[in-house]
Protein backbone atom coordinates (compact mmCIF):
# COMPACT_ATOMS: atom_id res chain seq x y z
CA UNK A 1 0.00 0.00 0.00
CA UNK A 2 2.85 2.50 0.21
CA UNK A 3 4.34 1.85 -2.57
CA UNK A 4 0.81 2.50 -4.37
CA UNK A 5 0.57 5.74 -2.19
CA UNK A 6 4.23 6.82 -3.16
CA UNK A 7 3.45 6.25 -6.60
CA UNK A 8 -0.08 8.17 -6.77
CA UNK A 9 1.86 10.93 -4.75
CA UNK A 10 4.05 11.88 -7.83
CA UNK A 11 2.57 14.57 -10.08
CA UNK A 12 1.07 13.36 -13.46
CA UNK A 13 3.54 15.66 -15.37
CA UNK A 14 6.33 13.71 -13.44
CA UNK A 15 5.43 10.32 -13.66
CA UNK A 16 4.26 11.06 -17.72
CA UNK A 17 7.82 12.67 -18.07
CA UNK A 18 10.02 10.11 -16.11
CA UNK A 19 8.77 7.31 -18.49
CA UNK A 20 10.09 9.26 -21.38
CA UNK A 21 13.43 9.19 -20.04
CA UNK A 22 13.62 5.51 -18.71
CA UNK A 23 12.38 4.39 -22.41
CA UNK A 24 15.32 6.75 -24.14
CA UNK A 25 17.59 5.22 -21.70
CA UNK A 26 16.43 1.26 -22.24
CA UNK A 27 16.73 2.78 -26.30
CA UNK A 28 19.86 3.65 -26.17
CA UNK A 29 21.44 1.45 -24.01
CA UNK A 30 20.25 -1.77 -26.42
CA UNK A 31 20.95 0.29 -29.48
CA UNK A 32 23.97 1.78 -28.56
CA UNK A 33 25.49 -1.39 -28.10
CA UNK A 34 28.03 -3.68 -29.94
CA UNK A 35 30.50 -0.38 -29.60
CA UNK A 36 27.98 1.95 -31.15
CA UNK A 37 28.47 3.71 -28.39
CA UNK A 38 32.14 3.73 -28.11
CA UNK A 39 33.68 1.86 -31.26
CA UNK A 40 37.21 1.78 -30.02
CA UNK A 41 36.93 1.93 -26.26
CA UNK A 42 40.02 0.52 -24.80
CA UNK A 43 39.04 0.78 -21.17
CA UNK A 44 36.23 -1.62 -21.71
CA UNK A 45 38.20 -4.44 -23.57
CA UNK A 46 41.24 -3.80 -21.04
CA UNK A 47 38.91 -4.02 -17.78
CA UNK A 48 37.78 -7.20 -19.14
CA UNK A 49 40.86 -8.50 -19.67
CA UNK A 50 41.96 -7.94 -16.18
CA UNK A 51 39.15 -9.91 -14.85
CA UNK A 52 40.20 -13.05 -17.35
CA UNK A 53 43.93 -12.91 -17.19
CA UNK A 54 43.81 -13.18 -13.31
CA UNK A 55 40.15 -15.76 -12.99
CA UNK A 56 41.79 -18.47 -15.57
CA UNK A 57 45.42 -17.71 -15.60
CA UNK A 58 46.15 -15.97 -12.01
CA UNK A 59 48.07 -13.12 -13.73
CA UNK A 60 47.77 -9.96 -11.95
CA UNK A 61 49.53 -7.51 -13.27
CA UNK A 62 48.31 -5.49 -16.52
CA UNK A 63 49.73 -8.06 -19.25
CA UNK A 64 47.85 -6.77 -22.37
CA UNK A 65 49.35 -3.22 -22.40
CA UNK A 66 52.63 -3.07 -20.95
CA UNK A 67 51.62 0.35 -19.31
CA UNK A 68 53.23 2.23 -16.88
CA UNK A 69 52.51 1.99 -12.97
CA UNK A 70 54.02 -1.58 -12.76
CA UNK A 71 51.73 -2.83 -14.88
CA UNK A 72 48.90 -2.53 -12.26
CA UNK A 73 46.20 -5.01 -13.34
CA UNK A 74 44.84 -6.58 -10.19
CA UNK A 75 47.85 -6.88 -7.86
CA UNK A 76 47.42 -3.91 -5.97
CA UNK A 77 43.15 -3.41 -6.12
CA UNK A 78 40.40 -5.09 -8.05
CA UNK A 79 40.90 -8.74 -7.60
CA UNK A 80 36.76 -9.22 -5.47
CA UNK A 81 35.73 -7.20 -8.79
CA UNK A 82 37.68 -9.49 -11.02
CA UNK A 83 35.97 -12.43 -9.26
CA UNK A 84 32.99 -11.14 -9.73
CA UNK A 85 32.78 -10.75 -13.77
CA UNK A 86 34.32 -13.96 -13.97
CA UNK A 87 31.76 -15.58 -12.44
CA UNK A 88 29.04 -14.08 -14.75
CA UNK A 89 30.80 -14.06 -18.29
CA UNK A 90 31.87 -17.68 -17.97
CA UNK A 91 28.55 -18.35 -18.39
CA UNK A 92 27.35 -16.05 -20.40
CA UNK A 93 30.73 -15.85 -22.39
CA UNK A 94 32.88 -12.88 -23.02
CA UNK A 95 31.47 -11.04 -25.71
CA UNK A 96 30.86 -7.00 -25.59
CA UNK A 97 27.36 -7.19 -24.61
CA UNK A 98 28.05 -9.50 -22.31
CA UNK A 99 30.48 -7.77 -20.29
CA UNK A 100 27.96 -4.92 -20.36
CA UNK A 101 25.42 -6.43 -17.93
CA UNK A 102 27.03 -6.53 -15.07
CA UNK A 103 27.86 -2.91 -15.25
CA UNK A 104 24.39 -1.75 -15.79
CA UNK A 105 22.66 -4.24 -12.76
CA UNK A 106 25.01 -2.07 -10.50
CA UNK A 107 24.32 0.61 -11.41
CA UNK A 108 20.65 0.29 -11.56
CA UNK A 109 20.94 -1.05 -8.09
CA UNK A 110 22.52 1.52 -7.07
CA UNK A 111 20.27 4.43 -8.17
CA UNK A 112 17.64 2.41 -6.69
CA UNK A 113 19.30 2.43 -3.01
CA UNK A 114 18.79 5.98 -3.32
CA UNK A 115 15.13 5.97 -2.96
CA UNK A 116 15.05 4.71 0.89
CA UNK A 117 17.64 6.99 1.33
CA UNK A 118 15.99 10.60 0.11
CA UNK A 119 12.65 9.15 1.99
CA UNK A 120 14.54 9.10 4.75
CA UNK A 121 15.71 13.00 4.65
CA UNK A 122 12.14 13.86 3.68
CA UNK A 123 12.68 14.04 0.18
CA UNK A 124 9.37 14.32 -2.23
CA UNK A 125 8.19 11.51 -3.92
CA UNK A 126 8.12 13.90 -7.19
CA UNK A 127 12.16 14.68 -6.70
CA UNK A 128 13.01 11.06 -5.96
CA UNK A 129 10.70 9.55 -8.99
CA UNK A 130 12.62 12.59 -11.37
CA UNK A 131 15.74 11.24 -10.06
CA UNK A 132 15.70 7.42 -10.28
CA UNK A 133 14.07 8.35 -13.59
CA UNK A 134 16.77 10.65 -15.39
CA UNK A 135 19.46 9.91 -13.54
CA UNK A 136 20.83 7.11 -15.98
CA UNK A 137 20.42 9.26 -19.17
CA UNK A 138 23.55 11.55 -17.91
CA UNK A 139 26.37 10.74 -19.49
CA UNK A 140 28.28 10.11 -15.88
CA UNK A 141 25.86 7.64 -15.46
CA UNK A 142 25.12 6.38 -18.61
CA UNK A 143 28.55 5.59 -19.49
CA UNK A 144 29.70 3.03 -17.15
CA UNK A 145 26.42 0.73 -17.98
CA UNK A 146 28.29 0.33 -21.02
CA UNK A 147 32.03 0.02 -19.90
CA UNK A 148 33.32 -3.30 -18.19
CA UNK A 149 35.24 -0.50 -15.47
CA UNK A 150 34.20 -0.97 -12.04
CA UNK A 151 32.83 2.82 -11.23
CA UNK A 152 29.01 1.20 -10.97
CA UNK A 153 30.14 -1.57 -8.80
CA UNK A 154 31.78 0.82 -6.97
CA UNK A 155 28.98 3.36 -6.95
CA UNK A 156 26.65 0.68 -5.70
CA UNK A 157 28.60 -0.40 -3.23
CA UNK A 158 28.98 3.72 -1.57
CA UNK A 159 25.05 3.76 -2.07
CA UNK A 160 25.01 0.63 -0.26
CA UNK A 161 27.64 1.72 2.71
CA UNK A 162 25.22 4.51 3.36
CA UNK A 163 21.70 3.12 3.17
CA UNK A 164 23.28 0.42 6.07
CA UNK A 165 24.71 2.77 8.21
CA UNK A 166 21.83 4.87 7.89
CA UNK A 167 19.39 1.27 8.98
CA UNK A 168 21.61 0.91 11.63
CA UNK A 169 24.11 -1.92 9.93
CA UNK A 170 27.24 -0.59 10.94
CA UNK A 171 29.20 -3.35 10.96
CA UNK A 172 27.87 -4.40 7.33
CA UNK A 173 28.55 -0.98 6.33
CA UNK A 174 32.46 -0.78 7.55
CA UNK A 175 32.54 -4.39 5.39
CA UNK A 176 31.17 -2.69 2.36
CA UNK A 177 33.52 0.35 2.24
CA UNK A 178 36.46 -1.90 2.29
CA UNK A 179 34.94 -3.79 -0.36
CA UNK A 180 35.18 -0.60 -2.29
CA UNK A 181 38.55 0.24 -1.13
CA UNK A 182 39.65 -2.98 -2.62
CA UNK A 183 37.95 -3.03 -5.89
CA UNK A 184 39.51 0.73 -6.33
CA UNK A 185 41.57 3.39 -4.77
CA UNK A 186 38.86 5.64 -4.78
CA UNK A 187 36.45 3.41 -3.91
CA UNK A 188 36.67 3.92 -0.18
CA UNK A 189 36.95 7.41 -0.35
CA UNK A 190 33.94 7.34 -2.28
CA UNK A 191 31.74 5.51 0.27
CA UNK A 192 33.37 7.07 3.11
CA UNK A 193 31.90 10.29 1.52
CA UNK A 194 28.59 9.06 0.86
CA UNK A 195 28.42 7.75 4.78
CA UNK A 196 29.69 10.72 6.46
CA UNK A 197 26.83 12.88 4.25
CA UNK A 198 24.80 10.60 6.49
CA UNK A 199 26.00 11.22 9.50
CA UNK A 200 26.28 14.79 8.47
CA UNK A 201 22.65 15.20 7.42
CA UNK A 202 20.56 13.46 10.76
CA UNK A 203 21.12 14.78 13.55
CA UNK A 204 19.91 11.93 15.48
CA UNK A 205 22.94 9.84 14.35
CA UNK A 206 25.22 12.59 16.21
CA UNK A 207 22.93 11.74 19.59
CA UNK A 208 23.08 8.07 19.49
CA UNK A 209 27.22 8.05 18.87
CA UNK A 210 27.28 10.50 22.32
CA UNK A 211 24.76 8.15 23.83
CA UNK A 212 25.93 4.95 23.32
CA UNK A 213 29.26 5.34 21.27
CA UNK A 214 30.45 1.68 21.52
CA UNK A 215 27.05 0.84 19.93
CA UNK A 216 28.68 2.68 16.87
CA UNK A 217 32.70 2.76 17.08
CA UNK A 218 32.74 -1.02 17.67
CA UNK A 219 30.89 -2.34 14.93
CA UNK A 220 32.40 0.06 12.42
CA UNK A 221 36.18 -1.05 13.79
CA UNK A 222 35.76 -4.80 13.76
CA UNK A 223 34.78 -4.25 10.25
CA UNK A 224 37.18 -2.46 9.05
CA UNK A 225 39.75 -4.99 11.17
CA UNK A 226 37.96 -7.81 8.93
CA UNK A 227 38.51 -5.30 5.72
CA UNK A 228 42.25 -4.36 6.10
CA UNK A 229 42.69 -8.54 7.17
CA UNK A 230 41.02 -9.29 3.77
CA UNK A 231 42.56 -6.66 1.48
CA UNK A 232 46.01 -8.01 3.09
CA UNK A 233 45.12 -11.65 2.31
CA UNK A 234 44.55 -10.67 -1.58
CA UNK A 235 47.35 -8.57 -1.99
CA UNK A 236 50.23 -9.02 0.74
CA UNK A 237 52.81 -9.44 -1.77
CA UNK A 238 52.49 -5.63 -2.80
CA UNK A 239 52.28 -3.99 0.56
CA UNK A 240 55.31 -2.10 0.28
CA UNK A 241 54.73 -0.97 -3.21
CA UNK A 242 51.34 0.77 -2.09
CA UNK A 243 52.24 3.87 -1.06
CA UNK A 244 54.38 4.42 -4.02
CA UNK A 245 51.65 2.92 -6.60
CA UNK A 246 48.57 5.20 -4.75
CA UNK A 247 50.87 8.61 -5.43
CA UNK A 248 51.47 7.68 -8.88
CA UNK A 249 47.76 6.82 -9.62
CA UNK A 250 46.23 9.53 -8.01
CA UNK A 251 48.45 12.77 -10.15
CA UNK A 252 47.34 13.92 -13.47
CA UNK A 253 49.32 13.08 -16.44
CA UNK A 254 49.72 14.45 -20.25
CA UNK A 255 49.23 17.78 -19.03
CA UNK A 256 45.85 17.48 -17.67
CA UNK A 257 44.13 19.39 -14.74
CA UNK A 258 44.01 17.74 -11.77
CA UNK A 259 40.29 18.11 -11.24
CA UNK A 260 37.35 15.12 -12.87
CA UNK A 261 34.83 17.83 -12.95
CA UNK A 262 36.91 20.21 -14.77
CA UNK A 263 37.67 17.15 -17.42
CA UNK A 264 34.15 15.99 -17.32
CA UNK A 265 32.88 19.49 -18.49
CA UNK A 266 35.12 21.11 -20.19
CA UNK A 267 37.28 18.47 -22.05
CA UNK A 268 34.86 16.69 -24.05
CA UNK A 269 34.10 16.87 -27.42
CA UNK A 270 31.84 19.60 -28.39
CA UNK A 271 31.80 20.88 -24.90
CA UNK A 272 28.39 19.24 -24.78
CA UNK A 273 28.56 19.16 -21.04
CA UNK A 274 28.73 23.21 -20.43
CA UNK A 275 24.49 23.64 -20.52
CA UNK A 276 24.59 21.18 -17.55
CA UNK A 277 26.64 23.31 -15.97
CA UNK A 278 25.22 26.26 -16.19
CA UNK A 279 21.48 24.96 -14.63
CA UNK A 280 23.77 23.17 -11.92
CA UNK A 281 25.26 26.64 -11.01
CA UNK A 282 22.17 28.43 -11.25
CA UNK A 283 20.82 25.90 -9.12
CA UNK A 284 23.70 25.94 -6.19
CA UNK A 285 23.62 30.28 -6.57
CA UNK A 286 19.92 30.07 -5.48
CA UNK A 287 20.26 26.91 -3.37
CA UNK A 288 22.33 28.75 -0.87
CA UNK A 289 20.23 32.13 -1.79
CA UNK A 290 17.06 30.86 -0.33
CA UNK A 291 18.75 29.41 2.53
CA UNK A 292 17.81 25.57 1.16
CA UNK A 293 21.15 24.44 2.34
CA UNK A 294 20.19 25.26 6.33
CA UNK A 295 16.92 22.97 5.97
CA UNK A 296 18.40 20.07 4.46
CA UNK A 297 21.84 19.13 5.96
CA UNK A 298 22.18 15.73 4.00
CA UNK A 299 21.91 17.49 0.90
CA UNK A 300 24.34 20.11 1.75
CA UNK A 301 26.94 17.55 2.84
CA UNK A 302 26.25 15.55 -0.06
CA UNK A 303 27.41 18.48 -1.96
CA UNK A 304 29.51 19.99 -0.17
CA UNK A 305 32.01 16.15 0.18
CA UNK A 306 31.22 15.62 -3.71
CA UNK A 307 32.93 18.59 -4.25
CA UNK A 308 35.61 18.14 -2.09
CA UNK A 309 35.83 14.61 -3.84
CA UNK A 310 36.53 16.05 -6.65
CA UNK A 311 39.77 18.08 -5.06
CA UNK A 312 41.32 14.63 -3.33
CA UNK A 313 40.86 12.69 -6.47
CA UNK A 314 43.42 14.37 -8.92
CA UNK A 315 43.44 11.73 -11.53
CA UNK A 316 40.87 13.62 -13.67
CA UNK A 317 39.01 10.47 -15.18
CA UNK A 318 35.65 11.84 -16.30
CA UNK A 319 34.34 8.44 -15.23
CA UNK A 320 34.50 9.64 -11.86
CA UNK A 321 31.46 11.87 -12.44
CA UNK A 322 29.40 9.75 -11.52
CA UNK A 323 30.09 10.04 -7.74
CA UNK A 324 29.41 13.51 -7.67
CA UNK A 325 26.56 13.86 -10.15
CA UNK A 326 24.02 12.51 -7.09
CA UNK A 327 24.52 15.68 -5.43
CA UNK A 328 24.01 18.06 -8.85
CA UNK A 329 20.93 16.25 -9.80
CA UNK A 330 19.99 16.43 -6.19
CA UNK A 331 20.06 19.97 -5.68
CA UNK A 332 18.65 20.90 -9.07
CA UNK A 333 15.88 19.03 -8.14
CA UNK A 334 15.31 20.60 -4.89
CA UNK A 335 15.42 24.00 -6.48
CA UNK A 336 13.14 22.90 -9.25
CA UNK A 337 10.40 21.70 -6.58
CA UNK A 338 10.88 24.75 -4.78
CA UNK A 339 9.74 26.80 -7.67
CA UNK A 340 6.93 24.79 -8.77
CA UNK A 341 8.94 23.77 -11.99
CA UNK A 342 9.91 20.22 -11.46
CA UNK A 343 8.34 19.28 -14.79
CA UNK A 344 9.90 22.36 -16.96
CA UNK A 345 13.56 20.70 -15.75
CA UNK A 346 12.68 17.32 -16.63
CA UNK A 347 11.64 18.95 -20.34
CA UNK A 348 15.17 20.82 -20.77
CA UNK A 349 16.92 18.13 -19.40
CA UNK A 350 14.97 15.55 -22.21
CA UNK A 351 15.58 18.51 -25.08
CA UNK A 352 18.93 18.49 -23.71
CA UNK A 353 20.34 14.93 -23.30
CA UNK A 354 17.94 13.13 -25.77
CA UNK A 355 19.46 14.56 -29.29
CA UNK A 356 23.29 13.54 -27.64
CA UNK A 357 21.88 10.00 -28.02
CA UNK A 358 20.38 10.58 -31.14
CA UNK A 359 23.59 12.00 -32.61
CA UNK A 360 25.67 9.37 -31.47
CA UNK A 361 23.21 6.85 -33.06
CA UNK A 362 23.70 8.48 -36.20
CA UNK A 363 27.30 9.19 -36.48
CA UNK A 364 27.95 5.34 -35.70
CA UNK A 365 25.10 4.13 -37.69
CA UNK A 366 26.80 1.65 -40.03
CA UNK A 367 29.29 0.17 -37.28
CA UNK A 368 29.15 -3.48 -37.49
CA UNK A 369 31.26 -4.48 -34.29
CA UNK A 370 30.47 -8.47 -35.33
CA UNK A 371 31.41 -7.71 -39.01
CA UNK A 372 34.80 -6.18 -37.86
CA UNK A 373 36.00 -9.33 -35.49
CA UNK A 374 34.82 -12.08 -37.61
CA UNK A 375 36.83 -10.58 -40.74
CA UNK A 376 39.56 -9.88 -38.55
CA UNK A 377 39.29 -13.42 -36.60
CA UNK A 378 39.61 -15.04 -40.33
CA UNK A 379 42.40 -13.00 -41.78
CA UNK A 380 44.57 -13.84 -38.42
CA UNK A 381 46.27 -17.52 -39.07
CA UNK A 382 45.13 -19.81 -37.01
CA UNK A 383 48.82 -21.44 -34.81
CA UNK A 384 50.07 -20.30 -31.69
CA UNK A 385 52.07 -16.93 -32.36
CA UNK A 386 51.02 -14.00 -30.37
CA UNK A 387 48.72 -11.64 -31.47
CA UNK A 388 49.23 -7.56 -31.00
CA UNK A 389 45.88 -5.59 -31.95
CA UNK A 390 42.62 -2.93 -30.96
CA UNK A 391 40.52 -2.63 -28.25
CA UNK A 392 37.90 -4.90 -30.09
CA UNK A 393 40.42 -7.68 -30.98
CA UNK A 394 40.69 -8.60 -27.59
CA UNK A 395 37.12 -10.17 -27.95
CA UNK A 396 38.09 -12.19 -30.51
CA UNK A 397 41.43 -13.32 -29.23
CA UNK A 398 40.79 -13.57 -25.82
CA UNK A 399 42.13 -17.00 -24.94
CA UNK A 400 45.05 -16.52 -27.33
CA UNK A 401 48.10 -15.00 -26.57
CA UNK A 402 47.04 -11.31 -27.32
CA UNK A 403 48.52 -7.83 -26.47
CA UNK A 404 47.38 -4.36 -27.75
CA UNK A 405 49.24 -3.09 -30.72
CA UNK A 406 49.94 0.06 -28.90
CA UNK A 407 52.14 -2.63 -26.23
CA UNK A 408 54.43 0.00 -24.05
CA UNK A 409 57.01 -2.37 -22.69
CA UNK A 410 59.87 -2.87 -25.30
CA UNK A 411 61.57 -5.87 -24.29
CA UNK A 412 59.18 -8.44 -23.22
CA UNK A 413 57.53 -10.93 -23.65
CA UNK A 414 58.55 -9.85 -27.42
CA UNK A 415 62.40 -10.86 -27.56
CA UNK A 416 63.17 -12.58 -30.53
CA UNK A 417 59.66 -13.48 -30.87
CA UNK A 418 57.25 -14.00 -33.87
CA UNK A 419 53.60 -12.65 -33.79
CA UNK A 420 50.67 -11.04 -35.55
CA UNK A 421 50.28 -7.06 -35.71
CA UNK A 422 46.86 -5.69 -36.57
CA UNK A 423 47.83 -2.55 -37.75
CA UNK A 424 44.46 -0.68 -38.19
CA UNK A 425 43.75 3.31 -37.27
CA UNK A 426 44.71 3.15 -33.83
CA UNK A 427 48.17 2.05 -34.02
CA UNK A 428 48.71 4.10 -37.50
CA UNK A 429 48.17 7.38 -35.28
CA UNK A 430 50.92 6.39 -32.82
CA UNK A 431 53.46 8.34 -32.17
CA UNK A 432 56.71 7.35 -33.75
CA UNK A 433 58.20 6.58 -30.32
CA UNK A 434 55.69 4.58 -28.96
CA UNK A 435 55.89 1.95 -31.99
CA UNK A 436 59.56 2.36 -32.85
CA UNK A 437 60.17 -1.11 -31.32
CA UNK A 438 58.25 -2.78 -33.10
CA UNK A 439 59.33 -0.91 -36.69
CA UNK A 440 62.94 -1.15 -36.00
CA UNK A 441 63.41 -4.44 -34.13
CA UNK A 442 60.84 -6.29 -36.59
CA UNK A 443 60.81 -6.87 -40.25
CA UNK A 444 56.82 -7.27 -41.25
CA UNK A 445 55.28 -9.27 -43.90
CA UNK A 446 51.88 -8.91 -44.93
CA UNK A 447 49.48 -11.15 -44.93
CA UNK A 448 46.33 -9.38 -45.59
CA UNK A 449 44.59 -6.44 -46.00
CA UNK A 450 40.93 -5.69 -45.22
CA UNK A 451 38.40 -2.86 -45.50
CA UNK A 452 35.58 -2.85 -42.60
CA UNK A 453 33.37 -0.26 -41.46
CA UNK A 454 35.31 2.38 -43.77
CA UNK A 455 38.50 1.20 -42.08
CA UNK A 456 41.62 -0.17 -43.16
CA UNK A 457 43.07 -2.70 -41.48
CA UNK A 458 46.63 -4.78 -42.40
CA UNK A 459 47.42 -7.66 -40.58
CA UNK A 460 51.01 -8.39 -40.42
CA UNK A 461 53.61 -10.78 -39.50
CA UNK A 462 56.38 -9.89 -37.54
CA UNK A 463 59.92 -11.11 -37.50
CA UNK A 464 62.55 -10.24 -35.10
CA UNK A 465 65.54 -8.60 -36.57
CA UNK A 466 67.95 -8.85 -33.85
CA UNK A 467 68.80 -12.35 -31.99
CA UNK A 468 67.69 -12.75 -28.12
CA UNK A 469 68.81 -10.54 -25.87
CA UNK A 470 68.68 -7.58 -27.32
CA UNK A 471 65.80 -4.77 -26.72
CA UNK A 472 64.28 -4.27 -30.27
CA UNK A 473 64.87 -0.24 -29.69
Amino acid sequence: MRKIEFFRSVPHSVRTLSAFFLAIFVLAWVWLQGGKYRPDDSDDAWSLAYCYDYAHHGIVVDRVSGYTQDQAGVQYFGKTYARITAVVLDNLGWTKTTGHILPLAFLLVGIALWVPLLKFFGFSAGSIFAFVASAPLFEPFFSVSVCARPESFIFMLATLAAFLFLRGGYFLCSLVIGLAAETHPTGGVVALSYVLAVVFGGREFLGHWLKKPWSVVGPILLGGVLSVAYFVWLHADVLARLPSFLLQSNSPRGGQFPNLLFVYFFQTKFLRHLPELAVFLVAVFFYFKKGLARSNLFLTALFGLSFLLSLILRHPNFHYAIFCFPAFLLLTLQMAERLGRTGWLLIGWLVLLAPQYLMIAYMNRSFDFGREISEIEEAVPQDPLPVLGGANDWYVFHDREFYFNFYMDRQTPFQGKEFYLIEDDGYRALPLDRKRWIEQGFRAEPVQDLSINGRHFSILRETARKPVGHSGL
